[in-house]
C-alpha cells in the first residue's frame, strides 16, 4: 500500500510536468518582464512634475511636498517620521532586513525561472500535495517526514565537525541512533522527548552554511530551475549536500524506479511544509520576486550567523534541520 502511494505521488508530479511543459514556459516567458514596486514605479509611470514659465514667474506656485526637494547640505533623517522628507516606503520590501545586497547579474534569467517555478508549485505542486494529503493520514505523513529528517543525519553531521563542533555532531549521533532504532528506521522520533546527553542544540543544516561559517561570501543570487533561489555558495554547499546523502549512493543497489519514487516523495513533501509560508509571501508582496529573493537571503545569511531563519521556499533540497523537526 505504502508503495503504491509513493509511485502514485511520483506518477501525478511528473506527469503534470510533462504535460504542462509547454504551457509553463509559455506563460513563464509572459511574465518574466521586469516589474517596478514602490517609488520606482511611479517613476516610470508618471512624468516629473513641469513647472510652467507663467507659474515659474507668479507669486502663486505652492510649494507641496511634490514640488519641495530638499535644500543642499540638509540630509533627510532616516527614519524620523517628523521629517517632511521621510518616506517609510521608499525602500524596496524587506531591504531594512538584509544588511547589504546580494549581487543579481542574471536577473532576466532569474525572473523567467522565478516565474516558471511559481507556475509549477503552486498550480500543480501544490495540487499534487493536497490530493496526497487527502488519500494520507496525518500520522502517515509525519512517519515519513520523520524518515527524511534521519535519513539526513550523514549532512547534518559531517557539517558540524566540519565547523568545529564535536559535541554537536554526538547530539545528532545520539539522536540518529535512538530514531533509527528504537524509531523503526525514523518513522518515528523517540529522540524527541529525550534529554541529550549534551546541551548543545545543533544548529546546522548543510554545506552552504559551512562555507559561511568559514567566510566565503553569498557570491551572486540565482534561481535554478525546480529547485529555487539559491547563491553561488549554497549552490556548491549543494553539490556537497548531495554527495553526503544517502539517496545520492543507493542507485548503486536499489532499482532506479524506486529511488526516483522515494526522490519524488520527499520533493511532495517539501513543497507541503513550505507551500503555505510560500503562498503568504506572494500575497503579500507588492514585487514578488525581490521578496522571495531578500527572504531567501536573509534566511541564508542568519543561518550562517546562527541567529535562525526559516526557509520558506518549497524546494526539494537537503537542509533540514533536526532541530525544526524536534518540534
Amino acid at each position: 500500500m505504502r508503495l503504491s502511494l509513493i509511485k502514485l505521488t511520483f506518477i501525478l508530479t511528473f506527469g503534470s510536468v510533462l504535460l504542462c511543459g509547454h504551457g509553463l514556459v509559455d506563460q513563464a516567458q509572459a511574465d518574466s518582464r521586469p516589474v517596478f514596486s514602490g517609488r520606482a514605479a511611479q517613476a516610470a509611470e508618471q512624468a516629473p512634475p513641469q513647472i510652467s514659465e507663467d507659474a515659474a514667474a507668479s507669486d502663486v506656485f505652492l510649494l507641496s511636498d511634490e514640488n519641495m526637494a530638499p535644500a543642499a547640505g540638509d540630509a533627510p533623517r532616516s527614519g524620523d517620521l517628523s521629517d517632511p522628507y521621510y518616506d517609510q516606503w521608499e525602500d524596496d520590501e524587506f531591504d531594512a532586513g538584509v544588511s547589504g545586497a546580494i549581487a543579481d547579474p542574471l536577473e532576466p534569467w532569474n525572473r523567467f525561472w522565478f516565474h516558471f517555478n511559481d507556475i509549477l508549485w503552486r498550480q500543480y505542486g501544490q495540487a499534487v500535495w493536497q490530493t496526497y494529503e487527502l488519500i494520507t493520514p496525518a500520522a502517515f505523513r509525519q512517519g515519513v517526514s520523520n524518515f527524511f529528517n534521519n535519513l539526513a543525519f550523514p549532512v547534518r553531521f559531517v557539517n558540524c565537525l566540519l565547523q568545529g563542533k564535536p559535541l554537536e555532531a554526538g547530539v545528532e549521533f545520539q539522536r540518529f541512533i535512538m530514531n533509527s532504532t528504537l524509531g523503526f528506521g525514523g518513522l518515528m522520533n523517540p529522540a524527541a522527548n529525550s534529554k541529550p546527553l549534551w546541551s548543545d542544540e545543533p544548529d546546522v543544516t548543510g554545506f552552504g552554511q559551512t562555507l559561511g561559517r568559514w567566510g566565503v561570501g553569498d557570491g551572486f543570487y540565482i534561481v535554478w530551475p525546480v529547485f529555487g533561489p539559491s547563491t553561488a555558495r549554497e549552490s556548491v554547499g549543494m553539490l556537497g549536500d548531495f554527495a553526503a546523502q544517502p539517496l545520492t549512493w543507493t542507485n548503486l543497489y536499489w532499482d532506479n524506479r524506486i529511488t526516483n519514487s522515494i526522490t519524488a516523495l520527499r520533493a511532495n513533501h517539501t513543497i507541503g511544509e513550505n507551500i503555505e509560508a510560500y503562498n503568504s509571501l506572494m500575497r503579500i508582496s507588492v514585487e514578488p520576486y525581490s521578496a522571495l529573493r531578500n527572504a531567501y537571503v536573509q534566511g541564508s545569511r542568519n543561518r550562517v550567523l546562527g541567529t535562525g531563519g526559516a526557509d520558506m521556499l518549497p524546494t526539494p533540497t537537503i537542509h533540514t534541520d533536526s532541530a525544526e523537526a524536534d518540534e
